[in-house]
């Protein structure tokens, strides 16, 4: 059997699933977008980069992981949410009495990220569920667990409450750049939890020369 290279069917994948990978619109600010980078989020929606080949990737690859998880579990899949008071939307991979919430890593770490916590710990607020519960996938498991399951609980009221807050500033923060749409009055991403690399988003970022960042 010969193979040769088939550029036309390439570039209708690439075209598909850049069809796909569209920009967020409107006035609504979307949870996700105030989980990670807010200042990279904005660019996103502003005056978006086209997507790498490997971000694609990455979203083939995810979308197939979270269609299949859901058809397996069950549950109300895409359980979409609205916050009026915030103006903020979301969607949650699985509602079942309180959000499930599906992830893949490559890191053998057995670490739970903190924007995974933060996303899970929104979407409890918005539906004002006690619990939350998380899947995360580990692609290169190593001979470990390939899926980490866990139950997430706020452990105090004071806890519930600065998350709250974190929630309002940032949602109140991005909304302000966004009515102005200046990115630049936003912060650049710093991950507190990670010591040893906490820029690591900024190594990949397709708007590091226009942030200016320092990698």
């Amino acid at each position: 059997m010969k193979f040769t290279s088939d550029p036309e069917l390439k570039n209708r994948l690439i075209r598909g699933l850049r069809q796909r990978f569209l920009p967020r619109t409107g006035n609504k600010i979307h949870v996700t977008e105030l989980t990670l980078c807010l200042r990279k989020a904005l660019y996103d929606r502003l005056s978006p980069a086209p997507p790498t080949e490997v971000q694609l990737g990455y979203f083939l690859d995810g979308a197939r992981r979270h269609l299949a998880l859901q058809y397996i579990h069950g549950g109300v899949s895409e359980y979409r949410i609205e916050s009026s008071r915030l103006g903020v939307v979301g969607t949650i991979d699985l509602y079942e009495g309180g959000p499930i919430e599906f992830k893949s890593t490559r890191t053998i770490r057995q670490i739970i990220p903190r924007h995974y916590q933060r996303q899970l710990g929104y979407y409890m607020l918005l539906t004002d569920a006690p619990e939350g519960r998380l899947i995360i996938q580990k692609i290169n498991p190593r001979g470990g667990e390939s899926f980490l399951c866990s139950r997430a609980n706020f452990e105090s009221a004071l806890e519930r409450a600065n998350l709250e807050r974190e929630l309002f500033d940032r949602a109140d923060e991005y909304g302000n750049a966004l009515s102005e749409q200046n990115p630049s009055h936003l912060p650049r991403f710093f991950d507190e939890t990670d010591e040893k690399n906490p820029r690591w988003l900024c190594k990949t970022c397709l708007y590091k020369s226009r942030c200016g960042a320092k990698q």
